[in-house]
């Protein structure tokens, strides 16, 4: 859905500090992989169980702290720019 606007650089990945040149990300893969974390954890919740729901709970906030919490903030700014970077562009492309 995204075309030439799915890719977006990344500064905050960990590769970046022995990297002379900006790490490529994409939009669609990113949200992909924070949809299964999300998923997984929607999942094990259902269960209904107290020890499932409380470990399911406690291992989606620790992904949170260690991943998928800075990936959703970077896929954010990256969806930001490409909605408001050309107003005129996106009004057409993207309201549907």
């Amino acid at each position: 859905l995204l075309a030439d606007y799915d890719d977006y650089l990344d500064v905050f990945v960990e590769d970046m500090k022995y990297s002379d040149t900006p790490i490529r990300k994409s939009i669609s893969e990113d949200l992909s992989d924070i949809y299964q974390v999300v998923k997984d954890f929607v999942c094990q919740f259902r269960s209904g169980l107290n020890e499932t729901m409380h470990d399911a709970l406690s291992q989606c906030r620790q992904h949170f702290a260690d991943y998928w919490g800075q990936t959703l903030v970077n896929t954010m700014r990256a969806l930001h720019d490409v909605k408001y970077s050309n107003p005129n562009e996106e009004e057409e492309s993207f309201d549907d």
